[in-house]
Order: C-alpha cells, then sequence, then structure tokens
C-alpha cells in the first residue's frame, strides 16, 4: 500500500472507530496493532489508483483481519491523486469467538 493509501486510512479509522493507529511501515503483519474495545486488535489497510479495486481490495482487507484471529478495523481506499477525491469502505470485522477450548467443563 503507498504511504499516502495508509496514511488516509489510519485517519479514517482513528475518526470513525476512536482508535490511535500508529502505522508499523513493516511489508509483513497487520498493518498496525490497536486498542479497540479494551482488547488488542489489528488494522488492515489497501489502497488502489483505480476505483474498480475498491470493493475488491475492502475483501482482501477484510480477510487478512480474519486471519488473523483477532478483532480489527478493514479499510479500504480509493485516491484519484490528481484532484485529492477519495472514496473509501472500512468495517469493524469482530474476533473469532468460534474457538472453544476442548477441556472446558472437563477434569484435566
Amino acid at each position: 500500500m503507498g504511504e499516502i493509501g495508509a496514511e488516509v486510512a489510519a485517519k479514517i479509522a482513528e475518526k470513525e472507530y476512536n482508535v490511535k493507529v500508529i502505522l508499523s511501515g513493516s511489508k509483513t503483519g497487520p498493518d498496525s496493532i490497536i486498542t479497540l474495545n479494551n482488547e488488542l486488535a489489528v488494522f488492515e489497510a489497501k489502497s488502489s489508483k483505480n476505483m474498480s479495486e475498491l470493493v475488491r481490495n475492502f475483501r482482501d482487507a477484510e480477510k487478512q483481519v480474519k486471519r488473523r484471529d483477532k478483532a480489527g478495523i478493514a479499510v479500504s481506499v480509493y485516491i484519484e491523486k490528481e484532484t485529492g477525491f477519495f472514496e473509501c469502505k472500512h468495517k469493524y470485522v469482530p474476533g473469532s469467538s468460534s474457538k472453544v477450548n476442548r477441556y472446558e467443563g472437563e477434569e484435566p
């Protein structure tokens, strides 16, 4: 993701979800680890120069959050550099709550 796109996506998440996003700058792992609802969560963002890629990139960001087995925020941003116009999609992605301890309720 481009640096400008990452910064725009981070500002959107901060405004819409009342979180602080510090971008990792790393090529691997989540774009940021954030605190959301008093728990560690992930921030994944995608940007594009093509409006037609906005939804596909959003789905990719959402899948990345889900693969990390934590709650998080997925953001996709389209930015038109010449005019400054941008469009975005964002969503809170709940963490995996279906994990069950196989020994829960049993004597060890």
